[in-house]
């Protein structure tokens, strides 16, 4: 299963950092709508980080303290007082309210978790969506719109993939609605960066 994620442009809007990617920085027209995102392994059941995703950028510190957790050292169960306590000192790294960090806490994190699967953006077909995407990988990053038959993704075959710890910058149009995977095209072949990073999903 994917989660799925729709966010209103005042709450998806963030401030625009410059990109460290070669990629010049564009004035966003009032309609886009702009996610801040990171590109993160997934924490794994043994410990290791073998999947990569999107996340949104607020979210990366819970993506890394579920990591802790499943470490060899970490907790994976943890109480209802101690995930109180976790969320508190989250909320603080995070900027969300503590009792919406401790939602997203699992009592035990070897379950799957929403935060772990394939991003899923929400869009209607008209609408332009900014991808501001900073590397979190150990391997190379170009996202990469796949099926996309109409050119819906400004070219990006000029830029060099976003090494670790850039920023990059994707513009997606919605010209048609349909379920568009995104993907790595930069991953090497034994990277940890492998497989479905999101999905951009379009309706009428």
């Amino acid at each position: 299963m994917i989660a799925y994620y729709y966010q209103p442009t005042s709450e998806s809007t963030a401030q625009h950092k410059p990109a460290v990617a070669p990629a010049p920085l564009r004035t966003p027209d009032p309609t886009t709508r702009v996610y801040n995102l990171s590109a993160v392994t997934v924490p794994d059941v043994d410990g290791e980080a073998k999947q990569a995703i999107l996340t949104l950028q607020r979210h990366q510190p819970i993506m890394e303290y579920l990591q802790r957790r499943l470490s060899q050292d970490g907790d994976a169960v943890r109480s209802s007082e101690q995930l109180d306590r976790d969320a508190q000192a989250l909320s603080k790294e995070c900027g969300l309210a503590p009792y919406q960090i401790r939602r997203m806490l699992p009592k035990d994190a070897r379950q799957i978790q929403n935060l772990t699967r394939p991003f899923v953006i929400r869009a209607l077909c008209g609408e332009e969506i900014e991808l501001h995407v900073t590397n979190r990988l150990p391997d190379p990053l170009r996202l990469v719109l796949l099926d996309d038959g109409l050119g819906m993704q400004q070219d990006v075959s000029y830029q060099r993939p976003i090494k670790t710890a850039e920023q990059g910058v994707y513009l997606l149009t919605c010209k048609q609605a349909g379920i568009y995977p995104i993907y790595n095209q930069a991953y090497s072949e034994n990277g940890a960066s492998r497989g479905l990073l999101g999905v951009l999903m379009i309706e009428y």
